[in-house]
C-alpha cells in the first residue's frame, strides 16, 4: 500500500469526525502532502462529509462540501476527477 501511495496523482480525503481521528488517514495524507511539497503532480481533494475539525494541512485547500447536498457535492467531485484524468 505504501508503494502505491507514492504513485497517486489525486488523493480524495473524506473528512468526518471519525476519519480526522484516524492515524491511517493522517498517514496517507502526510505522504500525499510530502509529495506535493517535493514538486510531484499530486492533488489533495478534501471532501467534507460532516462538521468536523479540518486537519491543519488541509485548511488552505478548497474543499468539496457534501454536508448539505450530497448529490451536488458528488457531481462536483466527479467533474473535478474527470478533469484530472483528461490528458
Amino acid at each position: 500500500i505504501h508503494k502505491e501511495l507514492g504513485r497517486i496523482q489525486t488523493l480524495v480525503v473524506l473528512l468526518s469526525k471519525r476519519s480526522v481521528k484516524s492515524e491511517w488517514v493522517q498517514h496517507e495524507l502526510d505522504i500525499a502532502m510530502m509529495d506535493m511539497l517535493a514538486g510531484h503532480d499530486v492533488v489533495v481533494v478534501p471532501v467534507l462529509l460532516e462538521d468536523c475539525q479540518i486537519p491543519a494541512g488541509l485548511k488552505h485547500i478548497k474543499y468539496i462540501d457534501m454536508r448539505g447536498d450530497f448529490g451536488s457535492g458528488f457531481i462536483k467531485l466527479a467533474e473535478f476527477l474527470q478533469g484530472r484524468s483528461t490528458p
